[in-house]
């Protein structure tokens, strides 16, 4: 007979295997509810229940002498209360009690379409240059009212003009600009309350 048909010192005879595997039955069929009670009153999820039942068996099972255990239950579940412990603290640690199912967001883009943004930019640039095309005092008084929310007494102060000359400058202006630029969506920078 060679040493590979030998069994090993180290291994335990086929007949110790199968006491423990009846000594492991016999814990299971006695303690399985009893476990999966108390793992519930902790408030764990169902599905983790069950994985911490079966992982503390795994670990009875890996304990060389089950039959030696003076209180088999009180291993089971004290094993069992080091799992959930353990699963709790890596799941602050990884912050999963924050994570919120996707469902449960709008992903949708707010900004508005790139064609938007481009008509957008053009309206934009041809109100720009139209301003630019305006007679000087006329210009000056239509910013003044309409970009720097002057009044038109004060604009007339600042340019020391009559306030009728100012809406004079103001209503040409706008009704010059108006055929420039159009009347579809770009006059937005023009439109306002006259402030007088």
């Amino acid at each position: 007979m060679d040493g590979a048909d030998r069994p090993s010192i180290a291994d335990p005879a086929p007949s110790a295997v199968g006491d423990q595997r009846r000594e492991i039955d016999s814990i299971a069929q006695a303690h399985t509810g009893d476990l999966r009670r108390f793992l519930a009153a902790r408030e764990v999820d169902p599905w983790e229940r069950e994985e911490i039942v079966q992982e503390s068996f795994l670990r009875l099972a890996a304990y060389p002498a089950v039959a030696a255990l003076e209180n088999p239950r009180a291993f089971l579940f004290r094993v069992a209360e080091n799992l959930m412990r353990d699963r709790r603290r890596r799941a602050r640690a990884r912050r999963q009690d924050r994570h919120e199912p996707i469902e449960d967001h709008d992903l949708t883009d707010p900004r508005p379409e790139p064609d938007v943004v481009v008509q957008h930019r053009e309206a934009l640039a041809r109100t720009r240059a139209a301003i630019l095309a305006l007679d000087e005092p006329m210009r000056t008084a239509f910013v003044m009212s309409r970009y720097r929310e002057m009044s038109y007494a004060e604009i007339a102060a600042a340019m020391k003009i009559s306030v009728k000359t100012v809406e004079k400058y103001v209503s040409a202006a706008l009704a010059q600009l108006r055929r420039a630029v159009g009347s579809d969506r770009s006059g937005a920078s023009l439109r306002g309350e006259d402030r007088q």
